[in-house]
């Protein structure tokens, strides 16, 4: 009967969740930025809904983290998909 070493164990150990969060981000996109919306793009969606831009950048390099204005003049901090606009968080 082979017996696993404790060196072996801890590596396959602290490999599997390290590919497991390389694969799935929920909150990002990995898809090249010329897939992207532009940011007269989000601004437009977010006028659609109600908000107006006031700031935008990336976020992680993969997102967009924007700084909006509600009509009632609340402002509020979103991280946004570059692809569809949609609120992530």
């Amino acid at each position: 009967m082979l017996r696993p070493t404790l060196p072996l164990l801890l590596a396959c150990g602290l490999a599997v969740p390290a590919a497991a969060q390389s694969i799935h981000d929920p909150y990002c996109s990995r898809l090249p930025r010329v897939n992207w919306l532009s940011s007269s793009e989000i601004a437009q969606e977010l006028q659609q809904r109600g908000l107006q831009l006031v700031e935008i950048r990336l976020a992680d390099q993969k997102c967009y983290a924007v700084r909006v204005q509600n009509a009632a003049g609340k402002r509020e901090d979103l991280i946004l998909d570059p692809m569809t606009g949609d609120v992530m968080r």
